[in-house]
């Protein structure tokens, strides 16, 4: 069931794993800024590289969540359109 966009629950929940902090800071951040819809942000910071082999079950972790309509795991350089989740979420 798709939930409201002014419901406490995130709508999206979304999962990096990142190792520059620069790189989140220049891309990821501002493009959350640019959603529209309550959305969970789970940010897993490996500056000191200790996640290097079992990534797998970071993610097997976030898939564990319930509640969010959409579960999404980006990359940290990701810079996506404005209203992009907006719009894939219709």
């Amino acid at each position: 069931m798709k939930q409201e966009a002014n419901s406490n629950s995130p709508v999206i929940s979304i999962g990096v794993v990142y190792n520059d902090v620069d790189v989140i800071e220049k891309y990821l951040y501002p493009s959350l800024e640019k959603v529209d819809l309550p959305v969970e942000r789970l940010i897993l910071d490996n500056t000191d590289n200790i996640v290097t082999t079992n990534i797998a079950s970071i993610y097997n972790t976030f898939l564990r969540l319930t509640g969010p309509d959409l579960l999404a795991f980006l990359h940290p350089d990701i810079n996506f359109q404005e209203h992009f989740f907006e719009d894939l979420m219709a």
